[in-house]
């Protein structure tokens, strides 16, 4: 991932224009948990503040490689094909975990925080496109 710098990317705080869309394919979505990102734009209910977080939703941007255009060609297939969502949420929690184990010393808090990753990729904001067991080997690698 290439230098982050909060330039490069856009935050609203507010529901991105295609969450009623999104509502139709994942009826499992609560704005009060979910970040959407759509090229350098970033949609979140608060403003994130966990850096780990952070980088999960800015690899989404590289995937989107920063365009709008390619954010909306990246969500058809996101939609459509569940195993592209999962290859490219792998990548997205990997680094969030990655980020997370390099700032935190204590190995029982990045096990438990490996944990929590694998349940959300494994749960129905996904629709359960991964088995946890999966999903937490796939996010250690």
């Amino acid at each position: 991932m290439k230098n982050l710098k909060k330039a490069d990317y856009r935050f609203f705080n507010k529901k991105p224009w295609f969450w009623p869309l999104w509502r139709c394919f994942f009826p499992a979505a609560d704005w009060n948990f979910a970040i959407f990102t759509l090229g350098n734009r970033i949609y979140s209910k608060d403003p994130i503040t966990h850096l780990p977080s952070a980088i999960h939703e800015y690899t989404h941007c590289e995937q989107h490689k920063h365009s709008v255009l390619r954010g909306i060609l990246w969500y058809y297939k996101y939609i459509r094909y569940p195993k592209f969502r999962v290859e490219q949420e792998l990548v997205a929690y990997r680094n969030q975990y990655n980020s997370f184990k390099s700032l935190c010393p204590d190995r029982e808090r990045v096990s438990k925080y490996a944990v929590r990753l694998a349940k959300d990729l494994s749960s129905e904001f996904y629709n359960n496109c991964i088995r946890f067991s999966e999903a937490l080997d796939k996010i250690r690698e």
